[in-house]
């Protein structure tokens, strides 16, 4: 939409939204690969804080 918005020159509230997305778009995939790793590190830490590697099994489940 950034290459369209500059061939043909057109501006307006929408069009200089777009524009600053892609201005920004770098520190947008930086923001977005911070949420992954957050989201990670998060369950990461629940996960050892629950400790469910050591919960029982439940009777009829094969593994």
């Amino acid at each position: 939409l950034g290459l369209i918005s500059d061939k043909l020159g057109l501006e307006g509230g929408f069009w200089s939204f777009i524009g600053e997305m892609n201005d920004n778009l770098a520190n947008f995939g930086f923001a977005v690969v911070g949420i992954f790793l957050m989201s990670w590190l998060i369950s990461a830490v629940v996960y050892r804080i629950n400790d469910y590697d050591n919960l029982p099994a439940k009777a009829g489940q094969g593994l």
